[in-house]
């Protein structure tokens, strides 16, 4: 589950397949995901296939156990930092 500035996005990931998706916004896209090297990879590429790819890296930091997350498209890359939920 990932929040998303218009709402609660949940995500999920097939090793090795692709699937269809749809974001946010509603852009159709085709996604594929792998375990590289402790990370799983995953790359979507819009299906008019204009743009390039977008590359989502996902893994647990050993050091701090938190899920840290980036994101790279077309050169430029973010990071993203998640932290777990407090159980009530």
């Amino acid at each position: 589950m990932t929040p998303t500035p218009i709402g609660d996005r949940l995500e999920t990931f097939r090793p090795d397949e692709s699937t269809t998706d749809v974001d946010p916004d509603g852009n159709t896209f085709v996604k594929r995901s792998a375990w590289r090297g402790g990370r799983l990879v995953t790359t979507a590429t819009g299906t008019s296939g204009e743009k390039p790819p977008f590359v989502t890296e996902r893994w647990i930091d050993a050091a701090t156990g938190k899920l840290r997350q980036v994101n790279t498209y077309d050169g430029v890359s973010m990071t993203r930092v998640f932290t777990r939920k407090a159980e009530s």
